[in-house]
């Protein structure tokens, strides 16, 4: 992994899995998680 690969950050909602927008994530803390993900290619 480099230094100056790509990443995203986005919010899953830790009950379900499924991903969330940042505004909900913020609403409800106890129940999100942020998670930084590749996004180039390999």
């Amino acid at each position: 992994m480099s230094k100056t690969e790509k990443k995203k950050t986005v919010y899953r909602d830790s009950e379900t899995g499924q991903f969330t927008t940042e505004n909900k994530a913020k609403r409800s803390p106890k129940t999100t998680e942020k998670e930084r993900v590749r996004t180039g290619k390999k």
